[in-house]
């Protein structure tokens, strides 16, 4: 049963020459590879800027399919597990000049283009320059999708998927945008995004790699010129970079968090509108019940005042500026248990055809 389930598994698994072929510039058709890398970038580059430019979602898909820079990071990622020093270093310098190719055009368009192309006016820009820690766990998800259809021969279709879901050359062309745009911190949001993805691609798949047990298939090399390097240092140094970047997506998720917290919680911080935000948001306390504090009062006023009749009483003086028909002169009208507001005030604040209900939210407006 076990030596069935062994085929069975090695069948699956792609063995070591594919990947290297499949990932790596290396092998007689060096020239051919390199060129059609070159190409593809520089044409995924100039879709992805006429994408960000016309703030077109499926121009820039169309780029992220097209792009070719998955495949020089995946090439890291097996130079790493394959101990395979001049791959590495090859693949490294691929990523990096693609990259700056990316930010090139992207900044060339950006001279092109009458308007500025920045978050205040295009929405790919805005969704491209505050990542999150959640562009990083589904980075992280992604590049291990990539790597194990590397390593499986069965589920190698899902690359265009990966491809799409995974964002390299759209954020480079942001980058090029906001420099040329005048925006630095833009331009470092958007290179921290692809920072992010690549880093994420190289941890995740590092970690594929070693439970397929890729690494305990390497060979030592016949070829002298072959260098090795030390593996457990390439991993750490990985390690350090996903710990990296994790640290400002942290910060930028908490910040967006409190930036997007509802207005109403502020509102009803204030004792004179805190009851009418009750209201609002249905809740109702209990007047009967012994102790019951109406905008959070002192026990001894609730106790002095009749149960039902004073909180009736006191929900209806909440209500607002819609009073008894009576003229009131000098008298103050009790707002809660607590505060009291003027009759002076009250003509000052109270604006003709408020209806029950308005003086809080006028008061705090007035107030603020």
């Amino acid at each position: 049963m076990e030596q069935s389930e062994t085929v069975e598994t090695k069948m699956v698994m792609n063995d070591t020459q594919y990947m290297r072929d499949a990932v790596l510039f290396e092998g007689p058709e060096v020239r051919h590879r390199l060129s059609r890398f070159c190409i593809l970038i520089a044409l995924a580059s100039v879709i992805a800027a006429a994408g960000v430019a016309a703030d077109s979602t499926a121009t820039v898909i169309g780029a992220m399919i097209v792009a070719p820079l998955m495949t020089p990071i995946l090439g890291t990622m097996l130079s790493v597990v394959l101990a395979d020093r001049r791959n590495l270093i090859r693949s490294l310098l691929l990523v990096a000049g693609g990259g700056l190719v990316a930010i090139a055009i992207g900044w060339l368009a950006g001279l092109v283009v009458v308007n500025e192309v920045i978050a205040e006016a295009n929405s790919q820009v805005a969704s491209r320059v505050h990542p999150r820690l959640v562009d990083l766990i589904a980075a992280l998800a992604t590049g291990a999708v990539g790597s194990v259809a590397l390593v499986r021969s069965d589920i190698s279709d899902t690359l265009p998927g990966v491809a799409i879901a995974i964002s390299l050359v759209p954020p480079l062309s942001v980058v090029g945008f906001t420099l040329q745009a005048g925006k630095p911190d833009q331009a470092l949001g958007a290179a921290l995004l692809f920072m992010t993805n690549a880093a994420a691609i190289l941890g995740s798949g590092t970690v594929v790699m070693a439970l397929y047990g890729v690494h305990r298939l390497v060979v030592p090399a016949a070829d002298p010129e072959r260098r090795t390097f030390n593996r457990r240092t390439a991993v750490i140094v990985i390690a350090a970079m996903v710990l990296a970047v994790s640290v400002p997506l942290t910060a930028t998720s908490m910040t967006l968090a409190r930036r997007h917290l509802p207005r109403s919680q502020d509102a009803c911080g204030s004792p004179l509108v805190r009851r009418r935000c009750q209201l609002e948001n249905g809740q109702r306390h209990h007047p009967k019940r012994r102790g019951y504090r109406p905008h959070g009062g002192s026990a001894s006023v609730a106790e002095d005042r009749p149960a039902a009749k004073g909180a009736r009483e006191a929900r209806r003086r909440s209500l607002g500026c819609a009073r008894r028909a009576r003229p009131r002169t000098d008298r103050n009208v009790q707002l809660t248990g607590l505060h009291t507001l003027s009759q002076q005030d009250q003509q000052a604040h109270c604006q003709p055809g408020d209806r029950p209900g308005d003086i809080g939210t006028t008061f705090a407006s007035r107030r603020e």
